[in-house]
């Protein structure tokens, strides 16, 4: 979310953010099991829809997209509507699960792609993370 916020404009923020949602629909109809899908009733394609054409619209107007930006905001959404899946699969399939069970989880799958892209943004991480681990505030 850091890198998406330094490399991204806000138009690219937007329009993907928005699509998120609608992206996420369309991969659930595919992978869940029927019993576990999600009903579309006809105010949720509505709904759906007015996101991609507001993000058109909205990306027309503001068109200042970069491929830096275009490429954060593709490993954003590569790690959010994964994220949106298990969650809502969770949710549906399980909804006795114990809050602490479903945080770690959370904390889990945001985790590794933020060690991914910390991992290839720092040229000695552990090294990074050890001196961090020195300032007493922290540790």
């Amino acid at each position: 979310n850091h890198w998406v916020s330094y490399s991204c404009s806000l138009s690219e923020r937007v329009v993907f953010m928005n699509l998120a949602p609608v992206l996420t629909w369309l991969i659930e109809r595919v992978i869940m099991p029927p019993l576990l899908r999600v009903k579309a009733s006809f105010k949720v394609c509505i709904s759906l829809g007015a996101m991609v054409v507001g993000a058109v619209f909205f990306s027309l107007q503001y068109a200042d997209f970069t491929a830096t930006g275009l490429l954060a905001a593709c490993m954003m959404i590569c790690a959010v509507i994964p994220y949106r899946i298990v969650q809502r699969f969770l949710l549906v399939s399980s909804p006795d699960l114990p809050v602490s069970l479903l945080t770690s989880i959370d904390g889990f799958v945001l985790f590794v792609p933020s060690l991914i892209i910390a991992d290839a943004d720092e040229p000695d991480l552990s090294k990074s993370v050890a001196t961090w681990l020195t300032v007493p505030s922290i540790a």
